[in-house]
């Protein structure tokens, strides 16, 4: 399963680390954004409530200590936005009855785990898209992801049968290594 990075994490106890905290905020804001819509929080306060998560994440990170035994970031993560989605429904004064149905956002399941890697899963294929040149793409698009016969694709496309596999094999090469970089569990 893909998680994030340690040498990320590390970058991160640098507060200044500008570039590490791009990344990560890259990663994470639009997964985490998703997270606070899913739980019932308004768009414009789930900007707030993400905001807010943010910085506990620049006051606490420098002094995060991973360590594999005691769980994973994401577990950890996990109970700090929920905390942030609790917080957010008792000064807003909301109803009770709404925080049962956070249950997926409880130790117990793996509906944000699920959430978590298919965001990474997403976020890989989009840097890689970006990064390739359209036809690259497209040959990979195509045969990979929607499943064309390299036949049908080459034709569409006015390239070798040839080159559509060697296209989708690259790229899915690449899409590999770049959720490698995301491996090790925590």
């Amino acid at each position: 399963m893909l998680s994030t990075r340690s040498s990320l994490l590390i970058r991160l106890r640098d507060p200044a680390d500008g570039v590490g905290w791009e990344e990560f905020a890259s990663v994470y804001y639009p997964f985490l954004y998703e997270v606070a819509l899913r739980a019932g929080i308004p768009q414009d306060d789930a900007k707030d409530v993400i905001q807010d998560l943010f910085l506990v994440l620049l006051k606490v990170l420098p002094n995060f200590e991973y360590e594999a035994e005691r769980g994973k970031f994401r577990s950890w993560l996990k109970r700090v936005v929920r905390n942030r989605v609790i917080d957010w429904y008792r000064r807003k004064q909301r109803d009770p009855v709404r925080l049962q149905e956070l249950s997926w956002l409880s130790e117990e399941t793996n509906d944000f785990d699920e959430q978590h890697r298919m965001h990474l899963v997403r976020h890989v294929l989009d840097e890689v898209r970006r990064a390739s040149v359209l036809q690259t793409w497209l040959c990979f698009e195509r045969h990979v992801l929607k499943g064309q016969s390299a036949e049908r694709v080459a034709a569409d496309l006015q390239v070798s049968t040839n080159a559509v596999y060697v296209n989708s094999s690259r790229t899915l090469s690449k899409i590999r290594q770049k959720c490698a970089t995301y491996g090790g569990e925590f």
